[in-house]
């Protein structure tokens, strides 16, 4: 968390364009996916779940997997549609990951798409600003939508016991 993304930048290219994701949106999406702040979200939220349940799960004769998907994934969904709101308004505001690591015109994200309206010779501030107000929509869609698991997982994610 302490090293910025800029400084990864170049590992991150090399590394894309060595198992060919370089030019694809997956070069955009997986950074976001695994990143230290999901991490650490995801255990302090594991970490406050019972150990009781768990070992009530183990005597009666369930394996990890099983424990995994029938008891902690249900307890974990409010704190999942928050990662997944929260890595998908990051990834969406994010401007110099797609600059780099895109490079054709169909792959291009809504705000190097806004960039382009301004870069454009005639310099149509209408449709810059029409773009620029419709890039919020799916943002507060998507927030309207989680609403409910957004805040139940951002306020019981740190609350240990």
């Amino acid at each position: 968390m302490m090293v910025p993304t800029q400084v990864t930048i170049i590992p991150r290219y090399m590394l894309f364009k060595t198992i060919g994701l370089y030019n694809s949106l997956w070069a955009i999406i997986l950074p976001t996916l695994f990143g230290a702040t999901s991490i650490f979200m995801l255990r302090q939220f594991y970490m406050g779940l019972p150990n009781d349940l768990m070992e009530a799960a183990k005597i009666d004769g369930a394996g990890h997997i099983r424990i995994f998907l029938q008891i902690m994934l249900p307890l974990t969904k409010a704190a999942l549609v928050s990662l997944i709101i929260l890595t998908f308004i990051s990834s969406w505001n994010e401007y110099m990951g797609p600059l780099i690591f895109l490079s054709k015109k169909k792959n291009y994200t809504v705000a190097q798409a806004i960039r382009w309206y301004l870069m454009d010779d005639a310099q149509e501030y209408n449709l810059t600003m029409a773009a620029a107000a419709s890039a919020i929509v799916p943002v507060g869609v998507l927030f309207v939508l989680g609403q409910r698991y957004f805040v139940e997982g951002i306020a019981t994610s740190g609350v240990k016991g």
